[in-house]
Parts: C-alpha cells; sequence; structure tokens
C-alpha cells in the first residue's frame, strides 16, 4: 500500500482476536441461544419421568487398604461387570452394563475418610429402586470380600422410597444454556473459517489492493431516539479532514468526481455504511495548494467537524454514491478519478475482490482507497467526549 493505514487501525490478521471479534458481533444471538437452552431444559425437567431413589451403604468391617485410596477403588470396583452383571441378572433386567451406570439407575458414592461407599439405585418404580440398591449393594460385598480386598458388609436394607426425587431443574436449565451457546459459537467459528469476513484494515487492503486503507467508528443513532437532530458521528477524532488527503487532488477536471461504492447490497434502510457514504460522497475534495504553516494538520480538526455530520449544500457533492451490485458502477468508475470502497465488518472477502476486479478492468489509473466500518458504541462515544 502507498499509504499506511492512520485512524486507529485494525487488528494485525492471524490474531486469535479477529475471530473473537467475529463471534462478539453475534453476542446477541448467543444470548438468545442461552435462553432459548435454559427455557428447553426447564420444560425437559418438568417433563421428565418421576424418579426414585434408594440409598444404602457398604462397609468394611476389616481391610488393609486406607481409607484414602479406597475412595477411588471402590468407586472402580463398583463399575465392573463382576459387580453389575448379577444385580442385572437377579432383577431380569433389559440393559447392558454401560447402560445401567451411564442412565444413572444405579450410582456409587465414597464417603470421605472411610472404607465405605453408598450405592444409589434409581427407578421409576418405587420398588425397583429399592431392589437395585439392596441388589447391587449385596453384589458389590460378596465381590469384594471375595477378592480379598477385605470383609465387606452391607449396612441395612434400602428403604423403599415413598416420594420421587424432583427433577435438578437447575442443572437442566444450566446444561440446556451451555449446549445452546456452544452451538452456535461453533456454527459461527464454522462460518468464520468458511467465509474468512473482513476484520481488520490489512485484510480489507489485501482483498482490494487498495493504495490506502483506514477505519471509522460509526455511530448511528436508533429511528426512535428523542433527540432533535440525529446526526451521524465518525470516530476517531480528525478522521473526516484526514480522510480527504487520501483522495487525489483535484488536478484536472476528471479528478473531481470520486467513486464511492458501498458493499452492501442486501439492506435497503438506514445502516451505519450507507450513512458514511453519503458523509464522505459530500465533502469537498482538497485542493493542491502551498504549504501554510498557520493552518491546521489534517488530524487536529476540532471536534465538531471531526464527529457530527456536516451539512452539506446541495450542489456541493464531489463524487458519486453507488452500491456494488449498482448497474451504474462501471460508468460512474470511467468518470472518476478514484474510488472509495466503503465495507462494513465482516463483509465478503470474496465480493470485496470482486469489486477490485472491477475496478482494475476500468480503463485509466485509478487511486483506490478502502474505508472499513465499524460500530462505535454509546459508551465509546462518552468516553471520547470525556477527553
Amino acid at each position: 500500500m502507498a499509504d499506511a493505514p492512520t485512524s486507529g487501525g485494525g487488528i494485525r490478521p492471524g490474531s486469535d482476536r479477529l475471530v473473537w471479534r467475529f463471534v462478539s458481533r453475534w453476542w446477541w444471538m448467543i444470548a438468545l441461544a442461552v435462553v432459548g437452552g435454559a427455557a428447553i431444559g426447564i420444560v425437559a425437567a418438568a417433563g421428565a419421568p418421576d424418579l426414585y431413589e434408594a440409598r444404602t451403604i457398604v462397609f468394611a468391617s476389616q481391610t488393609s487398604i486406607p481409607a484414602e485410596d479406597f475412595e477411588n477403588l471402590g468407586i472402580s470396583a463398583f463399575t465392573t461387570d463382576a459387580v453389575i452383571e448379577p444385580v442385572i441378572e437377579e432383577l431380569g433386567l433389559d440393559a447392558s452394563v454401560r447402560e445401567l451406570l451411564g442412565s444413572g439407575q444405579l450410582e456409587a458414592e465414597a464417603i470421605t475418610d472411610t472404607a465405605a461407599v453408598r450405592i444409589i439405585g434409581r427407578a421409576s418404580d418405587p420398588q425397583l429402586a429399592g431392589d437395585l440398591a439392596n441388589t447391587a449393594a449385596e453384589s458389590f460385598a460378596n465381590t469384594t470380600t471375595f477378592n480379598g480386598m477385605g470383609n465387606f458388609s452391607q449396612l441395612g436394607n434400602a428403604a423403599v422410597p415413598e416420594t420421587p426425587t424432583p427433577a435438578p431443574t437447575r442443572l437442566y436449565a444450566a446444561v440446556g444454556g451451555v449446549v445452546g451457546a456452544m452451538t452456535v459459537v461453533l456454527v459461527l467459528l464454522m462460518l468464520y473459517f468458511f467465509t474468512q469476513p473482513i476484520l481488520s484494515e490489512e485484510d480489507a487492503a489485501e482483498a482490494f489492493d487498495a493504495d490506502s486503507a483506514l477505519t471509522a467508528r460509526v455511530h448511528l443513532p436508533s429511528r426512535w431516539s428523542r433527540r432533535a437532530r440525529r446526526e451521524v458521528e465518525v470516530r476517531p477524532h480528525g478522521f473526516l479532514e484526514g480522510f480527504r488527503h487520501h483522495l487525489p487532488a483535484q488536478r484536472s477536471e476528471r479528478l473531481k468526481r470520486i467513486c464511492y461504492v458501498v458493499l452492501e447490497s442486501r439492506r435497503r434502510g438506514r445502516s451505519r455504511t450507507m450513512a458514511l457514504m453519503n458523509l464522505l460522497a459530500g465533502m469537498r475534495q482538497r485542493v493542491p495548494a502551498k504549504p501554510n504553516p498557520s493552518s491546521a494538520k489534517p488530524h487536529q480538526s476540532s471536534e465538531a467537524d471531526a464527529v457530527r455530520a456536516p451539512r452539506v449544500a446541495p450542489g456541493q457533492s464531489a463524487g458519486v454514491a453507488l452500491k456494488a451490485d449498482d448497474a451504474r458502477l462501471q460508468d460512474a468508475l470511467s468518470r472518476s478519478g478514484g474510488v472509495v470502497a466503503i465495507v462494513p465488518e465482516g463483509a465478503s472477502r470474496e465480493r470485496l475482490r470482486m469489486l477490485s476486479e472491477q475496478v482494475r478492468v476500468t480503463p485509466g489509473t485509478k487511486r483506490r482507497v478502502v474505508v472499513l466500518v465499524r460500530r462505535a458504541s454509546r459508551r465509546s462515544l462518552r468516553g471520547d467526549r470525556r477527553r
């Protein structure tokens, strides 16, 4: 590029922060996915069948295994086929060892600092829940004793539960929210790697083969704003004045027109890119003049000129503003001495390359400038005004 980017800059290509910037642009979609997933989880918890839970304890009256080691060893021993298969055979269950343990129908919990485990049986039938706990406890005690782990016995039979255990609604909601968020993030990451959106000045300049690149943060007030004046606000300060120095000077009648092209064909209403394009197209071009030491530097303009959109009188326009898919684009390019591409953050890299090829085949050498448009939040505007 002939000119280095001068207005705030973008994050360098290849940085992981570009990926997360792209994902964060869709924060509202992630938030909706979290809310939707949580709602589905709550509904699933409400519709979950009632489960009864029975508990009993198996302890070692004599064992050489230290209590701190038995916590993990006891759980591992309980999940073996030698313990679970006798339970399936005795109760005539139509399930495998993996299904019985994976569904949570049978579970073992270590009791801290003791050589004992708590056996839990769960089922939609209260009698089956008690039978699961008692049969599994007996099988576990027999298996561990037979294998020389010590003398184990069951501490009383599990009572048949009278009331079902309520479904963990909070857990269902949390899992649903996490799954929803992860699904949306995964889809966004796939979109990023497959579409390669433009997220930095360097990306835009490379795709457009631009002579210079700039970044503008634009704030477009809401349609429902109560403010009497709803001007477009541009950051950083001095952007509008500095932008003039990236345009070709008025050395001939041909160079008096600049073709402004916005790479945004889907939106038809108000948008930041369209507002910035109309603003830039209404600016007067710079005229070559002798250096004047007393004049202000391009990036030292007043805050009002740099931030607020100037009101341009009719007939003052120095350029033509079109969309990238406009049929009049080629004619406008042939009559212009330069082209300025207004690119919204996240735009298609391929579409910008296609626009670059359209400019390349136009007769004559044209100066090409690309402006990457990013969103300026109200918080950032307040911060800039304080400074």
